[in-house]
């Protein structure tokens, strides 16, 4: 039997199949696109990976050759490792979380995906079908956008008005992947032969376009811009033949165009586009203000590398060094209740989490690329080698292709300086990498032979045999603790979700099944769980028995959480917020005042680490409240308010907050008197704050609750009828509606 074709045919049969990764989502994760893809990703690579281990143990040939671009692959992936291992939490840095499936096993999974390529595809005619499939996959995403768009189906993409998302959930995740697709189709128009492939090609690139716009994800808009008009520069001044009186006619139109973008940006506000949503968020690209919610994160990014500037803090450490540096002044811009965990720039993200070493490896890369493509282009320009198929045999590509692949990358690092790669855009990178790595190899550094071997002797069976079989094992083990085991817990999760209504009682044993699998992400697990608990308590009525359930799996989960505490992690303060919270749900039910001291020691100790977050002073506020302390409670909430922003907003949310914790430690005549304020703010400043038509309900919800608890709980009478018609004078449209309310109040 021919071993060896039936473990190549497997390999490429599995290459092929990664292709389709970005189609892959559904509720098999915690997030919907990210954790679905990425384990779909990583255990088909941990099973090529023992069949190519297979393969090299029957022939050496196919072992990878060095290269500089495998060299400063390796380093990068060798100093992730290195800043993981010395930096906050190397289990989190290493193995990642279940939200974005990263870490330095992402990192490994992919240098061997570059290995694979690099070793089994050798055929121009090879790559360029897997950059056709890469392309029509990326169509049957944009497709998927489509339909979005249209309200046929959802795709699970986020609830984002007039935005896209494809197969990706998140249009942020969407449009970067979708930016080097069509680089990729621009790529296969030009090596195309046939024209009706050509015309195919050419109608992804104008679908993949389309996506993009509506995807309205503006660091892929500019991404995309600068890499075209490098692209254009190129064509123009080189390829373009066009006599001098045309060049110079193009040359005044894009001047021309240039001069009235610049007016329409300067006078926008003075034309009528100013109201177009879409125009608006193109034109916001020209603008400082736009960048407001990402200098503080970028700030934070400068402040944890200044640190640790060596080797920064490990692999995913971004959420812990966010909870570190975080400042109140940054509320200005950012919401209370966002995190980053990212600080949505590739060049600072790498700066804060693997040093300066980092850095510089992961630029190398570039420097290895642009020297690859450049000095094919300058030598075979000497030559004046113009043929224009990829496939004649010359020296190798014709230069337009190393062009064409330049302005990708050249994208791909624009747009990084405001968003962040995901398994989409890793998955384009190492594969035009590995193109460039074997199809430009000719063009290497001449003190790196191309056929050295990175095992001199590996002819020798038994050396083959030790290597090998600790391998194949590591990767099945890996495959069943990292992929299999988490996934089944992520599946019994949203069982447990769907069952919560039709049989609560069985949707907790699901819940508590889903936490006792045993996996590296237990921690993730059982704060999603504690999380998931206190929302339904806190947003929902269980029954007694139901709330005693709840109570009683919290308070199981609090010795685990309290010891994760030891150890820095992921979203650091909201380990500390679920324990505070925990505790808060423990006391309301059964009274225990210790629960309530430890409520407030959590708190405290929070606030040790970083004593700029306003919810833990209101949850001590909490405790002080709970124990009838009522001016220190109101004390630790104007601190809160000291350093929230201070706009009207913010005062509302005060009194809000306030009532119902009055509520909660059963003072219903302060709880009201909290509500009532709250609801004049709005009703006496709503013409100097613009609400949506959510918050214009919210406060004639507000308006009636506060007005029923008058009348039936006090019988005042004449409050409630002042607030009625204190609302329907503000609110006139809703006037009809407020009167049938009093009028059905007052009938009972």
């Amino acid at each position: 039997m021919d071993y060896k074709n039936i473990f190549l045919k497997v390999i490429k049969i599995g290459i092929i199949l990664i292709l389709f990764t970005p189609l892959v989502l559904g509720p098999f994760g915690l997030s919907l696109s990210n954790y679905p893809k990425t384990v779909f990703f990583r255990s088909l690579i941990e099973i090529i990976f023992i069949f190519y281990l297979l393969l090299i143990f029957f022939d050496s040939k196919y072992l990878p050759k060095i290269s500089p671009l495998v060299l400063m692959i390796i380093t990068f992936v060798g100093i992730s490792f290195l800043s993981s291992l010395t930096g906050f939490n190397f289990h989190r840095s290493f193995w990642g979380d279940l939200f974005r499936v990263e870490g330095v096993i992402l990192y490994l999974h992919l240098l061997v995906f570059f290995l694979i390529l690099i070793s089994i595809f050798q055929k121009k005619k090879e790559w360029l079908l897997l950059f056709k499939l890469t392309v029509i996959v990326s169509a049957i995403s944009s497709l998927a956008g489509v339909l979005q768009r249209l309200g046929v189906a959802s795709f699970y993409g986020l609830d984002l008005p007039s935005r896209i998302s494809g197969t990706w959930t998140n249009p942020d995740f969407f449009a970067p992947y979708i930016v080097l697709t069509i680089f990729l189709a621009v790529f296969l128009i030009a090596a195309e032969r046939e024209k009706n492939w050509k015309i195919i090609w050419s109608a992804i690139l104008v679908l993949n376009c389309f996506t993009l716009i509506l995807s309205k994800t503006r660091a892929a808009w500019v991404g995309l811009a600068v890499g075209m008009i490098f692209l254009f520069s190129f064509w123009f001044f080189s390829y373009a033949k066009l006599n001098q009186k045309r060049r110079r006619l193009i040359l005044l139109g894009i001047l021309v165009l240039s001069i009235f973008l610049l007016l329409m940006i300067v006078n926008q506000d003075r034309i009528s586009l100013s109201e177009n949503h879409f125009f608006q968020r193109a034109i916001s690209v020209f603008n400082p203000g736009a960048l407001a919610s990402r200098l503080p994160v970028w700030e934070i990014a400068l402040e944890a590398w200044k640190e640790k500037p060596i080797l920064g803090w490990g692999a995913e450490s971004f959420s812990f060094v966010f909870d570190k540096y975080f400042k109140a002044d940054y509320l200005q811009h950012i919401s209370e209740r966002i995190h980053f965990d990212r600080p949505h720039n590739k060049v600072l993200g790498l700066m804060a989490t693997t040093g300066i070493l980092g850095l510089l490896s992961y630029l190398s890369m570039f420097f290895v690329i642009f020297y690859l493509l450049f000095k094919k282009i300058i030598v075979s320009k000497n030559k004046k080698n113009s043929n224009p198929s990829l496939l004649a045999k010359s020296e190798g590509p014709n230069p337009i292709f190393g062009f064409i692949l330049a302005a990708l990358f050249i994208a791909y690092f624009v747009q990084n300086f405001a968003c962040f790669d995901t398994i989409g855009t890793y998955l384009i990178f190492f594969l035009v990498l590995g193109f460039i790595n074997n199809n430009f190899s000719s063009w290497q550094l001449k003190s790196w032979p191309r056929n050295k071997p990175l095992l001199p002797d590996a002819k020798k069976k038994f050396l083959k045999i030790v290597l090998i079989i600790p391998l194949i094992f590591l990767s099945l083990i890996v495959f069943y603790r990292v992929n299999f085991k988490p996934t089944i817990a992520c599946r019994t999760f949203f069982r447990a979700l769907e069952m919560e209504k039709k049989d609560f009682g069985k949707a907790l044993l699901e819940y508590q099944e889903g936490v006792s699998k045993n996996t590296i992400f237990d921690k993730d697990f059982r704060m999603e769980l504690a999380s998931r608990l206190i929302f339904i308590l806190e947003n929902f009525k269980p029954s007694k028995n139901a709330e005693a359930a709840i109570v009683r799996i919290l308070s199981d989960l609090k010795p685990f959480l309290e010891k994760e505490l030891e150890k820095p992690d992921r979203r650091y303060l909201d380990s500390y917020e679920l324990i505070a919270r925990i505790n808060e749900r423990i006391y309301l039910f059964s009274g225990d005042l210790k629960a309530l001291e430890e409520m407030e020691e959590v708190s405290i100790m929070a606030l040790s680490f970083n004593d700029q977050k306003p919810e833990f002073y209101r949850l001590i506020g909490k405790t002080k409240i709970f124990q009838k302390n009522y001016s220190e409670g109101e004390a630790f909430f104007e601190k809160a308010f000291e350093l929230a922003p201070r706009k009207l907003q913010d005062r509302v949310k005060f009194y809000r907050i306030l009532g119902v914790v009055y509520f909660k430690a059963g003072d219903n005549l302060m709880a009201v008197e909290n509500f009532k304020k709250a609801l004049e703010i709005e009703l006496s400043f709503k013409k100097f704050i613009e609400l949506s038509p959510e918050e214009i309900q919210e406060t004639l919800n507000t308006a009636k609750g506060v007005a029923h608890i008058y009348y039936q709980e006090f019988n005042d009478l004449e409050t409630c009828r002042q607030i009625y018609e204190r609302a329907m004078e503000v609110f006139p449209g809703h006037k009809e509606e407020l009167q049938f309310n009093l009028e059905t109040l007052l009938k009972q």
